[in-house]
């Protein structure tokens, strides 16, 4: 069951979407507190988010500027405003879809379909999960519900080998020479140097523990701590 995220005040509205949404058999949830939307829409693991933009808190505009800092769900606005300028400034801070009010059901069920149909396949092809992290090889992005970082493509070329041999440790040998493969020039100072970067990095987001090394044997990426 997918589930929605509905960033919206009009009760009306917010019934409507909640009772239809359900009949498609996708799973509801609403904003409960403003000071916590970002934390709530994260924590709710949405597949996708409808995002008004006239709000009795900041605006839409302003939700999805934060959003984005965070997270890459897919973001559909729905609004009564004027639609040429407010779709190329959503857009432009991270929207991918626009409806205006009031709309059809059944064409706000089409977008959303469409959407994640897009996004599976582009999830499936450029998103490795490990636990409850995802790596996007082409952001170079680690991101869970702490936060994201943004890795070095050094820094990327190693978490990659690491994730190719999950819970196996990888010795420095065999990192540096799947690293000179790569086109990455490393000596021995130099990638414990990139290590370290790499387990800060992950520290950021909490997850630094997932990285282990053992003395003498090598390195390696685990699912879970």
């Amino acid at each position: 069951m997918n589930k929605v995220f509905i960033i919206e005040d009009d009760k009306y509205i917010l019934n409507l979407l909640n009772k239809s949404l359900y009949a498609w058999n996708y799973k509801v949830d609403n904003v409960d507190c403003w000071d916590n939307l970002i934390e709530d829409t994260i924590n709710f693991h949405s597949d996708i988010i409808l995002c008004d933009l006239n709000l009795p808190f900041k605006n839409g505009f302003y939700w999805i500027q934060q959003l984005r800092k965070y997270t890459k769900i897919p973001i559909i606005v729905i609004s009564v405003n004027n639609i040429n300028n407010n779709v190329m400034h959503a857009v432009e801070l991270g929207a991918d879809d626009y409806i205006m009010k009031p709309f059809s059901i059944n064409v706000l069920v089409a977008k959303i379909k469409a959407i994640l149909k897009r996004d599976k396949v582009i999830k499936n092809e450029n998103i490795i999960v490990f636990g409850d992290n995802e790596y996007n090889k082409l952001t170079n992005d680690i991101h869970n519900h702490n936060g994201q970082v943004t890795l070095t493509p050094t820094e990327s070329s190693m978490i990659q080998i690491l994730l190719q041999n999950i819970n196996r440790f990888v010795s420095k040998n065999e990192l540096l020479d799947l690293l000179w493969q790569g086109g990455n020039y490393l000596n021995d100072n130099t990638l414990n140097v990139n290590l370290s970067r790499l387990r800060n990095k992950l520290s950021q987001i909490n997850i630094k523990n997932l990285l282990q090394n053992k003395r003498g044997i090598g390195y390696k990426l685990v699912e879970y701590d």
